[in-house]
């Protein structure tokens, strides 16, 4: 193991908080607007799983001790919190499309012209 994988280790509560804080801000933008720009949260997810993942590449999974454990537990239940907050959006996304779907097929066949011919 080189000084920089001790480091890496060593970061890892950080990075794992860090990832957590931005989980946990991207849901509340999201109860807040479902239809909120999420690409700044995306950026910084996929930053800090990358950052976490060369953390891990060199540890043993085994030899994480239970304080370790406890904020990975965090990073959990934050995952889990936010696939809900996601989900959410993504279903007031759909009804929002199939109310502007209905209203287009309503308003372009109001029975003048017939869609078959």
């Amino acid at each position: 193991m080189t000084a920089q994988d001790t480091t890496l280790i060593a970061q890892l509560p950080l990075l794992i908080n860090r990832l957590v804080e931005v989980l946990r801000t991207e849901a509340e933008a999201l109860r807040a607007n479902p239809m909120a720009d999420l690409s700044l949260y995306v950026e910084q997810k996929s930053r800090y799983h990358y950052e976490i993942n060369l953390a891990l590449a060199n540890v043993d999974q085994r030899a994480i001790d239970p304080e370790l454990s406890a904020i990975f537990r965090g990073l959990k239940e934050a995952v889990e919190h936010n696939v809900r907050a996601l989900q959410a959006a993504r279903g007031a996304s759909e009804d929002v499309v199939a109310m502007l779907s209905r209203e287009h097929r309503a308003s372009t066949t109001d029975g003048t012209y017939s869609r078959y011919v």
